[in-house]
């Protein structure tokens, strides 16, 4: 064995290997990829250069402009000028550098420093692992199971129907994982008018509904409303995420990136121009609802959309994700217009305070940049406007997040387990409150709950043991197991359950008061029951085993659990999509209500497949309507993409209609359904359809 491989055991075993070398997280990108290249090994020299480009990459993103340097007084939430504070002669020990994440950093020099001491590690590791001849190959073998597509996490991913009244009308919104929490979505309605976010026509539709028909419909160019950047840029893309109805707002987020035209030469390569991303900004639109929506105000904060909460008090919390300048694009310490994220309102922007950057303990990545998950925080109980209440930004990339009424948690990844940070939210305030880690990665917001004081959570959790083959090494999976954890709320584990669902990983959990319902997968689906009655001794009551997997469980009636997901046959091979209602009125006694599959093939050929698999919000789910909505799309004797209408009833499935398109049909596929009343109304970028729920038969199209 060479000293470079010896090296290697040393980092790993030490943990500093970057997290996206890190076996879980490559393993969870091959499989992600698998379906579209088989790929079975991977070179850790071959990721090293990949990364290094990457680390290129980053170096020309996400750079910010000089600008008014101002900061966010953290008492006031006042824009303050300040003076800089610049490099001392403070100790340069790394372990003095960082902080907890329950404080803030001291200054900008504090945050320079770390961003330094982490790019000296990101080339200690590129010269550790640059050499080619290492050989050193993770067995990726262990790819996405015979063709069934992973569900992709993504953090913000709900789905289903709770009722609004307005106006002796009861009416759809999107389901909130906890009650009062209110979660965004691309199709909202108040009763009266129906909103739908289209991203590629950069524009909020707003048709007025009346017993299954569509009045006039409005549209707002949310390109035009958008603010213009001082700088002058040569290209911006624009995402029309997300949105909300509330207080009588309609409250859009939207994502810009700037970009600005860059020449490259050398003595080997002519002349080459390009665009590069210089700026990412999320913006919070804010229109008073109506026919006509007004634009009443406007709230930016650096970096991608992650993901938005509404809390009961009335406070809107807007997490974005935002990524520095490279150190080598850092001209010194004084230049934190490139790695101090921003906020504002109505185009007024500033400079987060140092005390609002909150520091890790522990800071295991190595990247040439740093990333913050930026947490602003907007009370919409305003008269007049929104007005912007706090912010934070915790440092490191957040992989989901979950909300109570109380609290947000947000989990990143670090080596395979999954580090947890509790941010109280009390009036307001994004203060952090507790910190603590459990074995494993979780699937979504879902694996998450908090009740009566405690914060359970379910992972799962792979071991690799490494092989040596002649000249290279290698790690294979020895093992896959999850875990379930109740914590109390200093974040600290008072009972777990380990060891169910061997060599499976979980695709989708649902908690309800005492109870946990986890699905786990590999050729078949087993439903684990789980009572958490007593938080410090969690059991496992039942095991049932079907086909196919749920990729989310909702429930449906008091002893009765809806799933949906892929269908599988006993290898693992895919059938198509199903729903399943599962019996869960005794929890030792799971059993299947009655299941519908959902397939296109023609004489055996075809596939089929779902999109809600990946973005449950493209369900809806309904039982005071008894009304299930799912979107599919497959082929057959052609392609065609369709919305289905499903009632249930006594264990049985009823498909009431079919709204589908063709290939040859311009129009895409239907990704959103809202009700009102007695209606539903099916919603796309290019039409909208309605139809009555009792007999699922259309009563109204319009086309854009």
């Amino acid at each position: 064995m060479n000293s470079n491989n010896e090296k290697v055991k040393e980092l790993l075993e030490r943990n500093v290997v970057p997290s996206s070398l890190e076996p879980e997280n490559v393993k969870k990108m091959l499989d992600e990829k698998g379906a579209k290249k088989k790929r079975n090994r991977i070179t850790l020299a071959s990721r090293f250069a990949a990364a290094a480009a990457a680390g290129a990459v980053i170096c020309t993103s996400a750079v910010h402009f000089a600008g008014q340097r101002n900061v966010i007084d953290s008492e006031s939430g006042n824009n303050v000028t300040t003076s800089f504070i610049g490099v001392t002669d403070k100790e340069t020990d790394y372990n003095i550098l960082t902080e907890s994440y329950m404080n803030g950093a001291e200054d900008y020099d504090r945050v320079y420093r770390l961003l330094s001491e982490r790019h000296e590690r990101y080339k200690e590791n590129i010269r550790h692992y640059g050499d080619e001849e290492d050989g050193i190959i993770f067995n990726a073998a262990d790819n996405a199971i015979n063709g069934i597509p992973e569900a992709i996490p993504d953090g913000n991913v709900t789905t289903g129907t709770t009722a609004g009244t307005g106006d002796d009308k009861d009416y759809h919104d999107t389901f909130n994982q906890e009650n009062g929490v209110i979660e965004p979505d691309k199709a909202k309605t108040d009763g009266e008018y129906i909103y739908y976010a289209d991203n590629y026509g950069y524009c909020i539709r707003v048709a007025k509904a009346e017993d299954g028909y569509f009045g006039e419909v409005t549209t707002i160019d949310i390109q035009r409303d958008l603010p213009e950047k001082k700088d002058v840029h040569n290209l911006r893309s624009i995402t029309v995420n997300e949105m909300y109805v509330c207080n009588g707002m309609l409250i859009v987020i939207a994502g810009t990136d700037e970009y600005e035209e860059t020449s490259y030469s050398d003595d080997m390569i002519l002349d080459t121009i390009y665009n590069q991303v210089s700026d990412t900004d999320t913006y919070v639109l804010f229109y008073k609802t109506g026919e006509s929506p007004e634009l009443v105000s406007i709230y930016n904060q650096d970096g991608y959309y992650k993901d938005a909460r509404i809390s009961p008090e009335g406070y809107m919390y807007l997490i974005s994700s935002y990524t520095s300048a490279c150190y080598e694009n850092v001209d010194g310490a004084e230049d934190f217009e490139k790695y101090i994220p921003r906020s504002g309102t109505n185009g007024d922007e500033a400079f987060l305070p140092a005390d609002s950057i909150l520091l890790p303990e522990d800071d295991d990545e190595c990247s040439s940049n740093l990333s913050y998950t930026v947490i602003g925080s907007i009370n919409l109980n305003s008269e007049d406007t929104p007005v912007k209440t706090d912010i934070k930004a915790l440092a490191g990339y957040t992989g989901n997040i979950y909300c109570s009424a109380a609290n947000l948690y947000c989990v990143r990844n670090l080596n395979g387990d999954s580090d947890i940070t509790r941010i109280s939210l009390d009036g307001g305030k994004v203060t952090p409150a507790a910190n603590g880690s459990v074995d494993g990665y979780i699937n979504d917001q879902f694996s998450m709950s908090e009740y009566n004081g405690y914060f359970r959570i379910a992972t799962s959790k792979t071991n690799y043991e490494k092989v040596e083959s002649g000249v290279t090494s290698f790690f294979q999976v020895t093992k896959r197991y999850n875990s379930l954890y109740v914590l109390d709320m200093d974040l600290n584990i008072v009972g777990e359950v380990n060891g169910y669902g061997i060599d499976e990983n979980i695709k989708s959990v649902n908690f309800s008061g005492d109870m946990a319902y986890v699905v786990t997968f590999r050729q078949t689906d087993p439903l684990y029951s789980f009572d958490l009655t007593d938080p410090t001794s969690p059991k496992i009551l039942d095991e049932y085993k079907i086909t196919g997997y749920s990729s989310y469980m909702q429930k449906w009636s008091d002893g009765l659990l809806l799933g949906f997901g892929p269908e599988a046959d006993e290898n693992g091979i895919s059938t198509g999509v199903k729903l399943v209602m599962f019996d869960n009125s005794d929890p030792n006694n799971l059993r299947e209500l009655g299941k519908y599959v959902v397939n296109f093939s023609h004489n055996g050929i075809g596939y089929s497949y779902s999109p809600a698999v990946s973005d449950r919000k493209q369900l809806l789910i309904s039982p005071e309507k008894n009304l299930i909505c799912v979107p599919a799309m497959g082929f057959g004797e052609d392609f065609t993409t369709s919305y289905l209408l499903f009632s249930y009833e006594n264990g049985t499935f009823t498909l009431k209609n079919t709204i589908s398109r063709s290939a040859d049909d311009k129009m895409t596929s239907m990704d959103r359904a809202v009700y009102i009343g007695d209606y539903v109304y099916l919603l796309s970028k290019d039409f909208f359809v309605s139809a009555d729920i009792a007999s699922a038969q259309l009563t109204d199209e319009i086309k854009f």
